[in-house]
Parts: C-alpha cells; structure tokens; sequence
C-alpha cells in the first residue's frame, strides 16, 4: 500500500510539473476565436454529406408469403402425411432459389441483363453505348452477373409446421422491390406446379400401359348356365344399398376433410398475420406473443387431431367400400379386358381404376392452376406483396450521418490545428506550459477595450464601485486586474527601479501601462515616475519633448527639463517621454555608464521608477535597461506577442531579476 501510495505522489508531483490544462475560460475564449470557422466548415460539411448522400440508394424491403395444401383435390392426399409433403416442397423452395438456372430465368423475366448492360459513371456521362456480350466468356461472366445480382436481392424462408413459403426481396424503389417478389414467387409456383404435373403425367402413363379397352359383361338373370350359381335378388339389394351408403359417407368425410383443412389454412394465415402486428412493437418473448402462440398450437392440434381421425374413418370407408364393390362384382358379372391385355379382376381392377381417376383429376387440376394463377390451390399466394415506405436500409441517412461526423472531426481537427499553430500567446494556461513563469495578473481584452486610458479621475469612479459590491461589474474587474498587479510590486520587488520589458516588437502596451501607473499614484500617492523608451508606442503620445535623455547624456539641456510633471487631469505620474531620434551617433551613447548615471541623480526623488523597455527587437538596448533595473515585468500583449519573442525575451532578462509576467488582452 505505501509503495502505491507514493507512485500516486510522484506521478502528482510530474503531473504539476507538466503544467496546468486547459479550464472552462479557454474553452470559451476558443469558442469565441473559432465560432465563425466552425459553423463555416459544418455548414460546408453538410452540404457535402447531403450531396453525396443523394447518389446513393435505399434498400426498400417487400415481402411475398406462399401457402402450401397438398390435399387440394379430392382423395388426392388421402394416406399421404400433410408434413413430409410440404418438408418435400419447402426442400425445393430452398433448393430452387440456390440454382442458378432458376436466378437466371427470374433475372431475365425481369429484364435485369438490360440494367447490368448500362453503362457506368463516368461512362455515361460521356454517351457510352450498352455493352453486349459477343464471347461465349462474356456470355458466362454476364449470367454470373444476373445470378449474383438476384442471390443479393432476394431471400427465402421456409417456416416449420405451418406450410407458410416466405421471399423478401430488395430494391432501390418499394416498386421493384414488390414486384421483384411478385415475380420470383409466381414462378417458384408455376415450376413446382409444372414439376407436379410432370410428375402425375408419368405416373398416368404408368398405369394404363397395356390396358386400351374394359368391357363388362353382366350374366343375364334368366341364363341357364349350370356352371354359375344363381345370385340371390335380395343379396344383390342388400349390397347396391350398401355401396350407396358407404359412397355417401365417403363423400361427407371427404367434405368435413376439405372443411377442416380450410380452417387449418385460415387459421394459419390469421395467426400470421396477428403475429407480424404483434412483433412490430414487442420482442418474441413477450408474454403476449407467447399467450397467442400457446392459442395457436392448441386450436391447431385440435384441428390437426379431428384431421386424423376423419382420414382414418375415410380410409376404413374406402376399403370396406371396395369389399362391396367385389361382392358386387361377383354376384353381377364379370370384368374382362380385350384384346391381348392382361385379365384384371375384382379388388386389385377397382384400386386400378380409382387410382386412374384419382390421377386424371389432378392432371386437370394442376393444368388448370398452371393456366390460371387465380384458380391455385395448391400452392398459392396469401397476400400480394408489400410496399414498404421506409426503407429497410436508409443508405442516404447513413452516408449523410457518417460523412457528416467525418466533418465534424476534420473541422474540429482544423480547429485544433489552427489553435496549435497559432504563434501568439493570448493563452495563461499555454503560457505557463511553455516557460514556467508566474502570472502575476490578467487584464481581459473587454477591460482593455472599454477602458483604454484610465485617467485620476477614471481611476477615482472605479473605486467608488467597491461600496455597490457588484462582483460582475467589467469596471471593477478592471480595476481588480491592476490592482494586482500593483500588489504585485509591492510584494515581489526588491528595488525601485522597475523594468516592464516589452515581449513583442510591435506591442500596444503604452495606454495599459498609463492606466497602471494612474491608478498606482493615486491608491498609494506615492511619487512616480515613468522613463519611456519606446517611441513605438509611447505612454503619453500627446506629449511631444523638445529634448529627451540622449539630449541630457550630451549635456545639451538639464533632466529636470525633460521630465513632464504629473498631477493634472491626464495622469498623476511623472514622465519621461521616448527618444525623438534613436539613430546614427546618438545610438553610441546609449551605455549603461551614461544611462545609470542619469537615474542615479533622480532615484531619490521618487518612490518608485519605472522603466519602460525598447521594442523586444531592440534587445540589445533592453539588456542594457535590464542590468540597471532591480526587478524586471514582461509584460505581454496577448493579441500581438508571439510565442518566440516572449521566449526571446525571457532569455535576455536577467532570471534573478524577473518576477513574473502581465497579460494584457487576454
């Protein structure tokens, strides 16, 4: 535990080292610098995302349900299991739609070849002509193409149990999409119907080779064949109302079949179609759903179990029918074939029969529902296929989203960057990242602006603020700001000869500097003086000397001459204004000899004394002023100092003597 504890301390300890982060202040301040760039590139950037969104296409879904009956007709199905059928046709579903044969011929019905010809952007744009294949390579890579296309747009479900064939397709337009899945199920329907239809044909063929012609030939009541018996008359009654009986029957269990299996179907389709409303707004394991599936399961196995029991009493009625029809034909007459045919007889003659019927009837049936879709039964569709009108994939909102983010990061980037390579130091919190130096005050860019000089009588309102105790007021911050910078000085110099260093080559400084120095003579009335030496930017401009300091160090005019008095209306402070001419032989006297000499003869007179440095291109001239001064401000201006001359400047000062640094316009 200690030995984390003093990893937590050491890696606090590199953290303060490391400098402080940015705070809420300059967020703002770089909200406030970049708000017109960043709405520029948003503005931009979604223009670009809804431009290149409209080329792209939406995925619109349909969907198309198919049901399957496989006791359509009478007595078609009877002994058949209604499962294993449809596992049958639900097997060629899946199969169907994975054969590339079939992709081609839906592909082709739709004329999809014509759509893949087009030529492509930037191809048609030029009047490019549609490519026609004319090897048998192209051929090949072109019906490839078709099947490619419609494995991409089309799906295929099969649902257990339930008879239900399901095909969603996808399209661009809810129009193709329908009629996409219109198409392939019609003709999924029609090859399994024709497939069927093939099928009873063969089976057909089958039975009735080598059987051209039956003919029956009944024994005469009054014969007088001593070889056959003579029937009995009301054994012959009894069984002809027998048959007719049990053929009634036959018929009422063939109707209550046909009835239940429509139910079974309405049911199925009804329970679908609850289903999809229910799934739109809950989960499958909600308990609603699963209250309705638990419905369903238990009406459908009563409906699947009286089904069963009507085909076994139908499959006991047939056989027992066929019994009475051999009777029958044993006491009539006889059933003989002509021609070179074989002899068929009693029992196995009436299957045959029956099972030809059975089969001429399904022929005609399928035919039919082949011929004409409206009249299928025996597989059909349930609905027609869906509209959709939101798209199953919103491609559009999507590029336009993730393009839209990606410009939102590239100009957030921008900002960053601009941020970054930004050369000038308006910024406390990179300042102390930078070089380390404490901050001794802040003066914001708003005081800056609406008090640029604070004269005595300035500087007498300001005060009087204080008693309305209003914290928000921008006149008190201001004078907040200078008053720091005026403990500053009283608490962090040593001396009374002050240096406040230029940073930059081109500050404005000179009105801050004068709004100090007033508002310092008249809070502590001490005596001031001000020794400008940067005619850049003077602290007084309206003052113009006839003489200044190289003029005393010439001996041509006395110090006292070419100090300004203060006290008046404009400032409280004493002045020496700027150089008249820093050039030629007047640059030679300028030494630190000549220089502290001057100072020397007037320290006693003031209080404190302030030097005002050179432009920070003149860094030669600001050592000079730097070894002469006690205690060295860096004041820099925060719309103008870069980040180079504030480094600069920080190295030729004397880093015994420097004592932190003014922002001003931050």
């Amino acid at each position: 535990m200690k030995n984390r504890t003093d990893e937590f301390n050491q890696n606090e300890e590199d953290w303060q080292l490391a400098g402080p982060l940015p705070d809420l202040v300059y967020l703002k301040k770089l909200f406030k610098r970049h708000i017109l760039f960043a709405i520029q590139g948003i503005v931009l950037s979604l223009v670009v995302a809804i431009g290149i969104a409209l080329t792209a296409r939406n995925v619109f879904e349909s969907k198309i349900h198919a049901v399957f009956d496989q006791t359509d007709i009478s007595g078609s199905g009877l002994g058949v299991s209604s499962q294993a059928s449809y596992n049958i046709v639900s097997r060629l579903f899946l199969a169907r739609f994975n054969s590339q044969e079939f992709l081609y011929k839906i592909g082709k019905d739709l004329h999809i070849i014509d759509e893949l010809r087009k030529p492509r952007f930037p191809y048609n744009l030029l009047g490019a002509e549609p490519s026609v294949p004319e090897t048998q390579e192209e051929i090949i890579a072109e019906k490839l193409a078709v099947v490619d296309y419609m494995k991409k747009h089309l799906k295929v479900e099969a649902e257990p149990y339930t008879g239900i064939l399901n095909l969603y397709s996808y399209a661009d337009t809810p129009a193709k999409a329908a009629k996409l899945a219109t198409v392939a199920m019609n003709d999924f329907i029609k090859q399994e119907l024709e497939f069927q239809l093939e099928s009873v044909e063969k089976k057909l063929a089958l039975l009735e080779t080598g059987v051209e012609s039956v003919t029956l030939i009944e024994e005469d009541d009054s014969s007088q064949d001593t070889s056959a018996s003579q029937p009995d008359r009301l054994k012959k009654l009894q069984i002809r109302e027998q048959e007719s009986r049990l053929e009634d029957d036959l018929k009422r269990v063939t109707s209550e079949l046909n009835s239940n299996q429509v139910k079974q179907k309405n049911l199925e389709a009804a329970h679908k179609a609850d289903l999809e409303k229910l799934l739109g707004s809950l989960q499958p394991s909600h308990p609603t759903v699963q209250s309705k599936e638990r419905t369903f399961r238990v009406e459908m196995g009563a409906l699947k179990t009286a089904e069963a029991k009507l085909i076994r009493n139908a499959e006991e009625m047939r056989r027992e029918l066929w019994r009475t029809r051999v009777n029958k034909v044993r006491t009539e007459g006889t059933m003989v074939p002509t021609g070179e045919g074989l002899t068929y007889q009693g029992a196995f003659f009436i299957a045959v029969s029956d099972r030809i019927k059975d089969l001429s009837l399904e022929k005609k049936n399928l035919i039919r529902q082949i011929n004409d879709p409206d009249q299928r039964t025996r597989i059909k569709i349930l609905f027609p296929s869906t509209l959709e009108r939101v798209p199953f994939k919103s491609n559009r909102r999507k590029m336009a989203m993730v393009i839209s983010v990606i410009g939102g990061m590239i100009v957030l980037a921008l900002v960053l960057l601009r941020e970054i390579r930004n050369p000038i130091a308006r910024d406390d919190w990179r300042i102390l990242r930078r070089n380390g130096q404490p901050i001794l005050t802040q003066i914001a860019l708003e005081s800056r602006k609406q008090f640029e000089r604070i004269t005595p009588q300035d500087a007498d309102s300001l005060r009087s603020l204080f008693a309305q105790g209003n914290p928000n007021e921008e006149g008190l911050r201001t004078l907040l700001s200078y008053r720091r910078l005026e403990l500053a000085v009283s608490q962090n110099c040593t001396g009374n000869i002050i240096l406040l260093t230029s940073s930059g080559s081109r500050d404005e400084l000179g009105s801050s500097i004068f709004s100090f120095l007033n508002i310092l003579a008249t809070d502590t009335n001490q005596r001031v003086l001000a020794i400008d030496f940067n005619g850049y930017d003077p602290i007084c401009p309206n003052i113009e000397p006839k003489n200044d300091v190289i003029d005393v160090i010439q001996k041509k005019c006395s110090l006292e001459s070419i100090i300004q008095k203060g006290g008046n209306e404009t400032h409280q402070f004493d002045v020496i204004p700027p150089f008249r001419e820093y050039a030629g032989e007047r640059t030679r006297v300028f030494t630190y000899k000549n220089l502290s000499s001057i100072i020397d003869s007037v320290k006693g007179s003031y209080d404190l004394m302030f030097l005002r440095s050179f432009p920070e291109s003149q860094f030669t001239e600001n050592v000079v002023l730097s070894n002469i001064a006690s205690d060295s401000l860096v004041c820099v201006d925060a719309e103008r100092t870069s980040f180079n001359e504030l480094d600069r400047t920080i190295t030729h000062i004397d880093s015994e003597k420097l004592r932190g640094l003014v922002l001003v316009g931050t």
